[in-house]
């Protein structure tokens, strides 16, 4: 079980192949799929089900078929952040010096 909090360190998992990370639009999809799951009233995401949704394999999304992440009142302020972060990425800006991100 895991919460908001322990949410980047299962995408790091999720999205690591060997020994690569996926593209940080993976992320990003996982995300807005966790984020719709939430609007729509789901507080208990199974991972290896969502994985397996995402079209993951079935042995990558089995690792996972025992994690469920509780969604708090901090998720969507979480996903907000991330996406702020995510964005300028994928643009290539640079973040003033005094923006610290998570």
């Amino acid at each position: 079980m895991g919460t908001t909090k322990s949410i980047s360190s299962h995408l790091d998992e999720i999205t690591e192949v060997n020994g690569n990370q996926l593209e940080l639009s993976v992320r990003i999809v996982i995300l807005q799929t966790m984020l719709a799951l939430n609007n729509m009233g789901y507080t208990e995401i199974h991972l290896g089900g969502l994985l397996r949704i995402m079209g993951y394999p079935a042995e990558k999304a089995k690792q996972f078929d025992k994690r469920i992440i509780t969604l708090d009142k901090d998720f969507s302020d979480y996903v907000n952040k991330h996406m702020a972060q995510a964005t300028f990425q994928l643009e290539g800006k640079r973040l003033p010096r005094a923006v610290v991100l998570h």
